[in-house]
């Protein structure tokens, strides 16, 4: 619901082949040696994907790539072809450990999935990232502190960024229904990266909403801290949590 489709509706996948020349044009002409994959549905069609390890492990075997992954579509076999043939990183969408919120988003996933999911990728030695949104319109402190509770539980650090109503999307038609987006290019030209506070969806104040988002944002990375504790340096990454606005 909070989605908008950028690239269309329409799928239209490139062939194997031409990826893994893609990569490999990139690596014999500018030494590239890290890659990363920015489709919503790299994972989605595992033989393609297994044909695209194939030919990255065969082509450009010293090279590490990064991508994006659903929850709901790993297991162990595809971790481990996925690390054999260079992925070092994946990010899931999660957005939410509320099943309310994630009801309300109509993510077809759950919090458990998310978790064993996680737990998956970093039990293959691949990193396990997730992206968070925090702002739906039934939103609360106690949806945030589920969403806090699984990244602890997934043994994860995390950001938020604002639930943000881009046109295309059904929030965004929520939205305009109950008139608050107002001048509709005006709104367009503020948008930006989700990172600030555009249009607040819940029934708190800006200020509380701004505040919660700092507040679990400051007990997800001090749980981490606090389990992964590394000698001479948790001092300072405990400063650097708190110069970061987070304490």
């Amino acid at each position: 619901t909070f989605c908008y489709r950028v690239y269309g509706r329409r799928l239209t996948r490139r062939t194997p082949e031409d990826v893994a020349a893609e990569v490999e044009e990139l690596v014999c002409r500018y030494r590239v040696d890290v890659i990363g994959f920015r489709d919503d549905l790299f994972m989605n069609n595992r033989p393609w994907l297994y044909e695209i390890c194939d030919r990255l492990e065969k082509l450009t075997p010293r090279v590490a790539w990064s991508c994006l992954g659903r929850v709901d579509l790993v297991d162990r076999e595809i971790l481990r072809r996925m690390k054999s043939a260079g992925c070092f990183w994946i990010s899931y969408g999660v957005e939410s450990g509320s099943p309310l919120i994630l009801q309300e988003m109509r993510k077809r996933q759950s919090s458990e999935e998310a978790v064993a999911a996680l737990r998956l990728t970093a039990g293959a030695g691949i990193h396990a990232d997730a992206s968070f949104l925090i702002g739906m319109p039934s939103e609360t402190p106690e949806t945030v502190a589920e969403t806090v509770h699984l990244c602890r539980d997934a043994d994860i650090t995390a950001t938020f960024n604002f639930v943000t109503p881009y046109p295309g999307s059904e929030l965004y038609e929520w939205a305009r229904r109950r008139g608050m987006v107002g001048d509709e290019e005006e709104y367009v030209s503020c948008l930006g990266t989700a990172t600030d506070l555009v249009m607040n969806l819940t029934a708190m104040p800006d200020s509380t909403l701004v505040a919660l988002k700092l507040k679990a944002e400051r007990a997800i990375a001090m749980a981490y801290l606090q389990r992964h504790p590394v000698r001479g340096t948790v001092a300072a990454l405990r400063r650097l949590v708190e110069n970061m606005g987070l304490a």
